[in-house]
């Protein structure tokens, strides 16, 4: 990037191969989920860790922050989805029905909802308060790479091998 500051960009803790990474809305925070099925979050202004978070096995491939930057949500290789309390650290909930592995993870503008995006095909959505699975909105005939909701939360789409967005 044209004029970017580089100068203080360098973290002083080890990293594990990232496959992920998350600003929260207000750019205070920054996640990684890695090769090892860690989550870590850390404040950018200090690169302070401030959490590191361990889920299922496998690797992490999606991390977000939800806007209200209360909640961080991990899904991978484990074929399950983990709501972290950014506060604490603590594993709030474990959302299971994926067949595959989850690649994508987005909550909506009031970090109500999350969907999620599977190798399974399908666009899951879930509340987040409860953990509950609520439907599955779309099948593709390929795995889910990417997904977001509209800034006024009224869309979701979603993106996928098959070539198709929806």
């Amino acid at each position: 990037m044209r004029g970017a500051n580089l100068e203080r960009s360098v973290f002083t803790q080890a990293f594990d191969s990232i496959t992920s990474v998350a600003y929260s809305r207000d750019g205070r925070l920054l996640a990684s989920g890695s090769y090892s099925g860690e989550v870590r979050v850390w404040e950018v202004s200090s690169g302070q860790q401030l959490l590191s978070c361990r889920g299922p096995s496998g690797v992490v491939w999606t991390v977000a922050f939800s806007p209200d930057g209360r909640t961080l949500a991990s899904g991978g290789a484990s074929q399950t989805i983990q709501l972290w309390e950014v506060a604490s650290g603590v594993c709030l909930q474990t959302l299971q029905g994926h067949s595959d592995m989850v690649w994508e993870v987005a909550f909506s503008p009031d970090s109500s909802l999350l969907a999620s995006g599977s190798f399974d095909h399908t666009v899951r959505l879930w509340e987040v308060a409860s953990g509950a699975y609520l439907q599955s909105l779309l099948d593709h005939s390929s795995g889910v790479e990417s997904a977001a909701f509209s800034p006024d939360g009224s869309f979701l789409v979603s993106g996928s091998n098959d070539r198709s967005g929806t």
